[in-house]
């Protein structure tokens, strides 16, 4: 909540090596405190050759995104 407070508008919810437990977790949390769920692969390069680039977010998520960085007209040129 502090973090909310201070300007925090997003959680990372999608990750290749959460369960889905923790995704749910997240997903509540998110949901809580009116954060955008976002998703990443943490991919570096080659220190971590096990992870590729890339994560499996669902569209619906990919749109709250782009509308709440203003990119809405974006989210309709991928349509």
């Amino acid at each position: 909540r502090l973090l909310k407070e201070k300007g925090l508008e997003g959680v990372e919810v999608f990750y290749k090596e959460y369960d889905k437990d923790s995704q749910e977790e997240l997903l509540d949390i998110a949901e809580q405190l009116s954060l955008v769920p976002t998703g990443g692969s943490d991919h570096h390069g080659e220190n971590k050759p096990w992870l590729s680039p890339g994560v499996d977010m669902p569209e619906r998520f990919v749109k709250e995104l782009l509308l709440r960085i203003n990119l809405a007209e974006y989210w309709h040129r991928m349509r």
